[in-house]
């Protein structure tokens, strides 16, 4: 399930998977960070924001989407995102 915001998310998160909702930045480059139980069930609540990929959705995964995505610039605040997500994790 992808959520557009962080706090939808975790909202989503924690009443489909109950108590023991922890965040998670991207575990390895090109995923998205999301909220998962803390045991890891193996089930993950995605988020992401809104208009990111509006490229690809909209023309598809291919040259012209991603070029698309490139210029986007909520394409650059989502990579920041991530960049943020993984570092936090790394500590």
């Amino acid at each position: 399930m992808v959520i557009g915001s962080k706090r939808e998310a975790k909202r989503f998160a924690e009443e489909a998977l109950g108590d023991g909702v922890v965040h998670h930045g991207p575990h390895k480059p090109g995923q998205m960070p999301h909220y998962q139980k803390k045991k890891g069930d193996g089930r993950h609540v995605f988020h992401r924001i809104p208009g990111a990929a509006i490229g690809v959705s909209l023309i598809g995964d291919n040259l012209l989407g991603n070029a698309a995505d490139f210029f986007n610039p909520l394409s650059d605040i989502q990579d920041l995102i991530d960049l943020g997500c993984m570092a936090f994790d790394a500590f």
